[in-house]
């Protein structure tokens, strides 16, 4: 199943490499809110990457088939925080309801839950 999406060097490029814009644009976002040309250049990248997994699970109900794999969560696990970085879920209706799926998963926790309020850097958004 997961050989049809391209062999495994290639989709782990992918998650290593493009999905990571949308935690780059976050970062420049909330942390180094001075350097607009920093989000300028990876705002794009990051708004293909999302079109790409909207597009994935547009016929599936996850990113390798039907069941939540490793790909799912390596990959939600950098777009959990895709709002503090400007994006708009809802502009992506297929990513929209795969993050649905993925949040009523059994033990599923956002990571801002995760972390108790005493240990947080921050205050979610």
């Amino acid at each position: 199943m997961a050989s049809s999406i391209g062999p495994t060097s290639t989709r782990l490029s992918w998650e290593a490499d493009h999905i990571t814009y949308v935690a780059k644009v976050r970062h420049s976002a909330r942390f180094r809110a001075a350097h607009p040309e920093t989000i300028a250049e990876y705002r794009p990248r990051a708004e293909a990457a999302l079109s790409f997994v909207d597009k994935t699970v547009e016929t599936r109900p996850f990113l390798v088939g039907d069941y939540c794999t490793i790909a799912d969560i390596g990959c939600w696990g950098r777009m959990v925080f895709m709002a503090e970085g400007g994006f708009d879920i809802a502009d992506w209706p297929h990513l929209e309801a795969w993050a649905r799926r993925l949040k009523a998963m059994p033990g599923f926790a956002l990571p801002y839950d995760l972390i108790p309020s005493k240990d947080r850097e921050f205050d979610p958004v």
